[in-house]
């Protein structure tokens, strides 16, 4: 009967008592699914030594690569189409790097990297586990639009999305490559969360969530898009659009309410000498005229 080849490192029973002894030094990385992502391992190494490494799957009790080289019968189909092992060696360093294409829930698990080193004739061992969390991302909002009594120049839009599996689901919304204001703090209703922003009724708008280790920008956002109509434009060319406020947004949305908002309003309307109640009336009368003028 011939010999089963094993892998070089101590026996799997055996890297499973040290992983359990030691649980508290894995290394956790989060990644949130459908991301490009990278795991480096690190290992200081003798200038004339020589090496072999391999990389295991704890749960799934297998090695998938070896000295660079895929090993199969360890990965699922679709995960040897979407893993690749790079290595650099410098004269004191060895980096080995697993990068994960579109990662997914599969893939997550405890990684162990294992190598042995020989160097003045004696064999060195160590290893370095990480355990991989996958996490899905908050929903695509769903976006409502509808004019606000503050002004005619502004529009009120709700997007709700469904939370991430780590519970976090933020929103932006740009104009004219700016995020746009908040009003008020979010709200959470068990799964989902809604935010409620200010918006110039003249100008297109686009609404993504995101995560906070993959932030977004105007340029890449494009899960809601919402263009104004053009006769809407055509008829309100009288209302200056409000814009003053929007440079103020900060990163983080719990610091931008409600308040400090209305009372942008609020200084806007002093200077231009008309209350908001007035705007509000004055924007009802142009709708009124256009409804008119649209059923002639």
């Amino acid at each position: 009967m011939g010999s089963i080849t094993r892998p070089f490192v101590l026996p799997l029973a055996t890297a499973l008592m040290c992983l359990n002894s030691y649980s508290l030094a894995v290394e956790v990385y989060k990644f949130y699914e459908g991301r490009d992502v990278s795991l480096k391992f690190n290992q200081p190494l003798s200038s004339d030594s020589t090496f072999e490494y391999e990389i295991h799957l704890i749960y799934s009790s297998c090695f998938f690569c070896r000295n660079g080289t895929m090993i199969p019968g360890c990965l699922t189909p679709q995960q040897s189409m979407r893993f690749s092992v790079h290595f650099l060696r410098t004269s004191t360093n060895l980096t080995v790097t697993l990068r994960i294409h579109n990662i997914n829930a599969e893939d997550s698990q405890i990684y162990l990297f294992a190598m042995r080193e020989d160097r003045n004739g004696k064999r060195h061992f160590s290893n370095q586990d990480a355990y991989i969390e996958v996490l899905r991302p908050p929903s695509p909002p769903h976006c409502i639009i509808k004019p606000t009594e503050y002004s005619a120049a502004l529009n009120e839009i709700n997007c709700t999305c469904l939370l991430g599996s780590d519970g976090d689901g933020s929103l932006y919304c740009f104009q004219d490559a700016r995020k746009i204001p908040y009003k008020g703090a979010p709200v959470r209703l068990n799964d989902h969360v809604t935010w409620v922003f200010w918006m110039d009724a003249l100008l297109p708008v686009k609404c993504c969530s995101y995560e906070p280790t993959f932030p977004i920008t105007s340029e890449s956002c494009s899960q809601f898009v919402h263009h104004p109509s053009t006769h809407i434009g055509n008829a309100e060319d009288s209302i200056t659009p409000f814009s003053g406020y929007m440079t103020t947004i900060t990163g983080d949305p719990e610091r931008t309410d409600e308040i400090n908002f209305s009372q942008k309003v609020r200084e806007e309307s002093n200077s231009a000498t008309t209350t908001a109640h007035e705007a509000f009336t004055k924007s009802t009368l142009i709708a009124l005229m256009i409804l008119f003028s649209l059923s002639l």
